[in-house]
């Protein structure tokens, strides 16, 4: 069995490219079936991504630094009282499981009354029970990144508790990759259970077709023309994650995932 190392490019709206390098076993079945091939370059990469780059890839994809908005949304204590009454107990999967279906249901009033009034809505939220800072043990909340056409329907439609708002921010080239960490750092574990939620409306990244390494052990590079982000701690034989910006006049779409 060999292990080979491949790269794939992410391409997202902004200029924000990505790319991770991870190893895939080449069994003899998977050399010879172009299907398994792919299949297992797919669940290596999955393996080798988490999900804050993933929500990362989307948030850069559909949103913009200084344009869209970052939503909180918050239980009052009555708004509380209410959770734990429909989730049957006060125990805290229990809560957090019920927050999750009054997400839901919250998207529904939303999206139509977005419908009604002719407004696009596209968001992406998460259901958090932890401090963003400390992680430590708090009341059920939401945060959503939307667009601002929706922000006073979306503000509207929350009748829980209480809601804050701000545009989005970025440091580097517009790239929301700290707001996504953000996101997803608040969201503790569950089995089996996504961390985000994006609305089925957002693009996705350009997924440029995965080429192998030349050399296995060797850090990614930035493209010649582009401008470096960020670029993720390098450990031997582990896989690696590169962030950096492609300006436009460099940045043609590349062949596409197959």
């Amino acid at each position: 069995m060999d292990t080979i190392w491949y790269i794939r490019e992410y391409r997202c709206d902004n200029g924000v490219c990505m790319k991770t390098k991870f190893p895939v076993r080449e069994t003899e079945a998977v050399k010879k079936s172009y299907g398994r091939r792919r299949t297992e370059i797919r669940r290596a990469e999955k393996c080798a991504t988490e999900a804050k780059h993933e929500a990362a890839r989307l948030l850069n994809c559909n949103f913009r630094a200084g344009r869209d908005i970052y939503l909180g949304l918050d239980y009052s204590p009555e708004g509380y009282e209410r959770l734990i009454t429909r989730a049957g107990t006060d125990d805290p999967d229990a809560i957090y499981l019920q927050a999750q279906k009054e997400m839901k249901n919250y998207i529904r009033r939303v999206q139509r009354e977005c419908a009604k009034a002719g407004v696009e809505l596209r968001y992406l939220y998460v259901t958090s029970d932890l401090d963003g800072h400390t992680l430590e043990p708090v009341r059920a909340h939401h945060h959503m990144v939307v667009n601002r056409e929706a922000l006073e329907i979306c503000l509207r439609k929350w009748t829980a508790g209480g809601t804050w708002s701000r545009k989005l921010w970025a440091r580097s080239y517009g790239d929301l990759t700290e707001i996504a960490e953000y996101m997803i750092g608040q969201v503790r574990y569950i089995r089996n259970a996504k961390r985000y939620t994006p609305s089925r409306n957002l693009k996705k990244a350009i997924a440029c077709k995965p080429v192998k390494a030349r050399k296995a052990e060797a850090e990614l590079t930035v493209p010649r023309g582009c401008q470096k982000i960020w670029r993720g701690e390098y450990y031997r034989g582990r896989p690696q994650h590169l962030r950096y910006y492609r300006p436009p006049e460099s940045g043609q779409a590349g062949i596409e995932d197959d």
